[in-house]
């Protein structure tokens, strides 16, 4: 296979490759996190009546809301590095710094997501004390999906701001 995206990287040299690695590597996570929304709106968006059919669409509903917090939680501190390594190296516009400053409030609240990020990534559901459990997932099952579609959305927003500031130096 020729002119890979993996060659575009390896061709160069750096400082260029370092950024046509943060412009591949973020193009990555987003087509990772189009298939964890995907996943979700074919359980969010389905019709009511097939729902209220499914005596288990409750827990495939915290399953996938599972999936896109812990989602969240992993990809805010990469967010959070390379906006700054990107700033160290003087390479941020205006807008992204503001950007960053209006986003910082709603995107903090990812943190609280801790506990289940660690339920979804190490499977340990079958193991967890029953009534810990019940409380995970009375957690994740009051989460506002408005506030986590919101993170998501600004998260992605920033995100191709910060490739686009890599782009400019590939």
């Amino acid at each position: 296979m020729k002119n890979t995206p993996l060659d575009w990287i390896k061709d160069a040299s750096e400082p260029a490759r370092t950024f046509r690695k943060m412009v591949i590597g973020w193009q990555n996570s987003v087509i990772a996190l189009n298939a964890t929304v995907r996943a979700f709106n074919s359980e969010f968006l389905k019709v009511e009546e097939e729902k209220d059919r499914d005596t288990h669409q409750l827990m495939r509903e915290i399953a996938v809301k599972k999936l896109v917090i812990s989602s969240l939680f992993e990809l805010k501190p990469q967010l959070d590095a390379w906006y700054r390594r990107l700033e160290a190296d003087g390479l941020l516009s205006d807008a992204t710094k503001d950007k960053k400053k209006e986003v910082r409030h709603l995107l903090g609240q990812v943190q609280k997501f801790e506990g289940i990020r660690n339920a979804a990534f190490h499977f340990g559901d079958v193991n967890e004390e029953t009534e810990e459990l019940l409380r995970i997932y009375d957690e994740i099952h009051a989460i506002d999906l408005a506030l986590l579609n919101r993170i998501l959305e600004e998260m992605i927003r920033l995100g191709y701001m910060l490739r686009e500031h890599a782009s400019t130096k590939s």
